[in-house]
């Protein structure tokens, strides 16, 4: 029965690689050329010869080239090359994932429609499902009664902290996205509807909104972002973030990365908020509603093989790391560190090294009104040269 059955495969294998009509007799005929070899692996296989269909039903496995379809029963005509799929359906495209309770789809492309569909990609953080998904070309797809969310709750039956919905939605990998009739939810509750929505999904830069970055926390309240990335040059991105925070305010964000030459890196980070949750006569917020953080690193090569680096971080009070997450990083530090760095190496293979620094601490150990900077001790810039063991004089 094995036997019977592995013939059974090989024979689907053959169709599925374009040998329109093939009969279980023609198992050794010649695939088309410039065709996917192909296989399908099931519990039972089976062949009607008059109207040249294929049935296979449990675990069935369909694979083509780097596609992959599972399900529990798959059903296709040979000559039509039109096929369905019913029961936990899996389609494996590359980085895409996409699953459904059914499927009508072609059998040389993988393409069609699945009804209660989901897909997730690792190239993107979203996670997007419609009640019919169409695959309309290599990496385009077509949305009815679209959800659209890059939240990723720990149990599936959670309800999605924020979500965009759309009566219709065209995806082009590739190109750009364009949804219908949408509304952005939170917790279910719709909060704005757009007409209309155009936003890039380029592998390649482009100047554009991104989705809605949305978060809740006890400090804050609800904290809705809406980033807008700016493709200015071919080596310098920005990114503007308006953000709103339920208990503080308006709170906008700028982030810039700067690539030039080879080796040499710019990233610059900005902050600012007038915070409606600071009082300056409480003694537990003994600073002023006006704040702020700045970041700066700083990577180049100057002239004669000579390294100029900077970390540089500032803020305007002791407790904006544990208020806001852009500088969370910093919030089980005790002081704040900056430094800039010079180095310079000498001879063929740098043995000998010359370094000049300069270090500042801001102390985040006490509220403002008790702050330590003052009296903090600092280092003063500090220059050194270092000689690595070795050969002062090669041998001759």
């Amino acid at each position: 029965m094995r036997g019977a059955l592995r013939v059974a495969w090989v024979v689907v294998a053959a169709a599925l690689a374009g040998l329109a009509g093939a009969e279980p007799g023609d198992v050794l005929a010649a695939r088309p050329a410039g065709s996917e070899p192909a296989e399908v692996v099931a519990d039972s296989v089976e062949y009607d010869r008059t109207r040249q269909l294929y049935t296979a039903n449990g675990n069935v496995r369909l694979s083509q080239g780097r596609r992959t379809l599972t399900a529990d029963w798959v059903s296709f005509n040979n000559a039509t090359r039109q096929g369905v799929a019913s029961g936990d359906v899996v389609v494996i495209d590359g980085p895409d994932t996409l699953r459904a309770d059914f499927m009508q789809f072609n059998v040389d492309t993988l393409e069609g429609v699945v009804f209660e569909g989901h897909m997730e990609g690792r190239t993107t953080p979203f996670k997007l499902s419609g009640a019919e998904i169409q695959r309309t070309g290599k990496e385009s797809y077509r949305f009815e009664k679209a959800v659209f969310s890059s939240c990723r709750c720990p149990d599936p039956e959670d309800s999605d902290p924020w979500q965009i919905r759309a009566q219709h939605a065209d995806l082009d990998v590739d190109g750009y996205g364009r949804a219908r009739n949408t509304t952005f939810e939170i917790f279910g509750v719709p909060v704005f509807y757009f007409p209309y929505m155009v936003y890039p999904v380029k592998r390649d830069r482009e100047t554009g909104f991104l989705f809605p970055t949305f978060s809740q926390s006890s400090r804050n309240g609800i904290e809705l972002g809406t980033p807008f990335f700016w493709a200015a040059r071919e080596d310098l991105n920005v990114l503007v973030t308006p953000q709103w925070l339920q208990y503080r305010g308006f709170k906008p964000n700028i982030d810039a990365e700067w690539v030039f030459g080879e080796e040499n890196l710019t990233k610059i980070h900005g902050s600012y908020i007038w915070d409606n949750d600071v009082d300056p006569d409480d003694p537990s917020t003994p600073f002023s509603q006006n704040r702020w953080a700045a970041r700066l690193f700083h990577d180049q090569w100057l002239p004669a093989r000579t390294r100029l680096q900077a970390d540089v971080n500032l803020v305007s009070d002791n407790n904006y790391a544990f208020d806001f997450d852009d500088m969370a990083e910093f919030r089980s530090d005790r002081f704040l560190v900056s430094e800039v760095i010079a180095t310079k190496g000498f001879g063929p293979t740098e043995r000998t090294l010359l370094v000049g620094s300069a270090v500042v601490r801001d102390d985040l150990q006490n509220p403002d009104d008790m702050d330590r900077d003052d009296l903090a001790l600092q280092r003063l810039p500090d220059i050194q040269l270092s000689v690595l063991p070795g050969e002062i004089v090669p041998e001759l």
